[in-house]
């Protein structure tokens, strides 16, 4: 193939379910210079065989070969190594793109990091915003990089268009040693490098949402993982927001780390034992006790008696959250 504008990396392992609707979705842009990248990482469910028939139909599909099942981030590595845009963007298997996904991320210009909307696909076809910005572009300075963490856009590796040449310049890849925030600190890690972002408006990439809702994902080790990748990602920043810890758009990203462990350890099948053990240890940490003290801050929306629960020991704190989550599956079931 000859070089393109912008590859597009789709890294699979058992999607069958919804792969041929994301590869279709992907055959379909109207934007005329792209490949696609489907990197197998040993999948079981016959998925390979997919990814290998569009790659014999369509030649702007390629198809690397995982040796073994690597995870998503060593998948993601392939695909960088081997793709020849100019530029670079992600899709994951289970998830669709709008014809215009392509066309969006490219119209907007030189500049270094391009990110667009997104929306939730839920089980009954219905849509709903999940990521939406208004058309601007901003300095990669402190007051941009609190915008991106306001809006929730170091989140999502995905509905970004990223400048392959900085991220080979810059040794970017994805850190195989995280399963959980990896996205978010090869987003920032790119994003510390680049003079700007470019926010581009409209919904254009779409999240297929599991009918479990978003606690469907938890697991033993979230907080630690996460913690983890947090300092990681500060560590990437701070040379553009030397204040960044002390933001506000900081802590409400640790407070949105939080509130989902002790949510989802509260649904979760876990022993009571060990829901236990996953709120005190969210509880015990110095910057939870600061938040929930505060008046103001990030639980300023917070009713008085909805902070004094967050205050309780952690029994208590159980039962409140647990009787919460079952109010919210209800809504989600009546839904």
């Amino acid at each position: 193939m000859d070089k393109v504008d912008i590859s597009v990396i789709v890294p699979v392992y058992n999607a069958r379910r919804r792969l041929e609707q994301c590869l279709a979705s992907l055959a379909g842009q109207d934007y005329p210079s792209f490949e696609v990248l489907l990197v197998e990482d040993g999948s079981t469910d016959g998925s390979g065989a997919i990814c290998r028939q569009w790659a014999e139909r369509d030649p702007r599909f390629r198809l690397l070969h995982q040796p073994r099942n690597g995870g998503v981030s060593a998948a993601r590595n392939a695909g960088l190594a081997a793709a020849q845009g100019r530029y670079i963007t992600f899709c994951d298997s289970d998830d669709q793109v709008e014809p215009g996904y392509l066309s969006a991320l490219m119209a907007a210009g030189e500049e270094s990091l391009v990110v667009t909307g997104i929306y939730n696909l839920w089980q009954d076809g219905a849509r709903t915003p999940r990521q939406q910005y208004p058309a601007q572009v901003r300095p990669m300075d402190g007051a941009g990089v609190c915008a991106m963490l306001e809006q929730g856009a170091f989140n999502y590796v995905y509905a970004k268009r990223y400048e392959r040449a900085r991220l080979v310049a810059g040794g970017i890849a994805f850190a195989p040693d995280l399963s959980l925030g990896e996205d978010t600190l090869f987003v920032a890690e790119y994003a510390r490098l680049c003079p700007q972002v470019c926010f581009v408006p409209g919904l254009h990439y779409g999240y297929h949402q599991g009918a479990e809702g978003t606690l469907s994902g938890f697991r033993r080790g979230y907080v630690s993982q996460l913690e983890q990748a947090n300092a990681r990602v500060l560590a990437a920043l701070t040379p553009c927001c030397p204040n960044l810890e002390q933001s506000e758009a900081w802590q409400r990203r640790m407070w949105s780390l939080f509130y989902y462990a002790l949510f989802a350890a509260a649904s979760s099948d876990w022993s009571v034992g060990e829901k236990l053990e996953q709120i005190r240890h969210v509880m015990g940490r110095e910057d939870y006790r600061q938040m929930v003290r505060q008046r103001d801050g990030v639980l300023a929306g917070y009713a008085p008696a909805e902070r004094a629960v967050l205050r309780m020991g952690s029994g208590w704190l159980l039962l409140a959250l647990t009787a919460w989550t079952d109010r919210r599956k209800t809504r989600e079931h009546q839904r």
